[in-house]
């Protein structure tokens, strides 16, 4: 699964925290569909073992076979193997899909503290002490001279 989902451009927070509800929402809907299907799976692989012993059963008529035996004829039979598998593929499914929404909560406490960085000044421009602010403009102003005598004539 791709990790870009979860990047966050720190000088978009704007942006990052009007998307963070929709791009949750889409994951807890995959994931929700996702436990769905594995619960379907999971019946189905059921139903199959039980068509299974029944079918090994009436095979075997009058020679009652022992439980023991037929559990383990219905784990080997190929329609029993292929929804186990089925069931093995919707529970990673939903293992990495909970990982995303886990991601997600994370991104989302990251969005948070970058909010907090905002605001406690961390991107702000750096500032000069008191006695250093002359000298700071004095280079200002000097760079602006310096970039208008260099402007070509037309």
């Amino acid at each position: 699964m791709d990790k870009s989902f979860v990047a966050i451009d720190e000088f978009s927070l704007d942006k990052e925290w009007v998307g963070q509800p929709v791009l949750y929402d889409k994951y807890a809907r995959k994931l929700a569909n996702a436990r769905r299907e594995l619960e379907e799976a999971k019946n189905r692989l059921e139903v199959v073992k039980a068509e299974q012993s029944l079918e090994i059963r009436a095979r075997h008529g009058e020679k009652k076979p022992t439980e023991a035996a037929i559990a383990t004829l219905v784990t080997a039979s190929s329609v029993v193997k292929d929804a186990s598998q089925a069931v093995v593929e919707a529970r990673h499914a939903v293992d990495v899909l909970t990982a995303a929404t886990t991601a997600l909560d994370h991104r989302k406490k990251a969005l948070e503290n970058l909010v907090q960085l905002h605001l406690s000044g961390y991107y702000a421009n750096p500032k000069a002490p008191d006695g250093d602010r002359e000298v700071v403009e004095e280079m200002e102003k000097r760079e602006i001279r310096r970039r208008g005598m260099r402007r070509p004539k037309v």
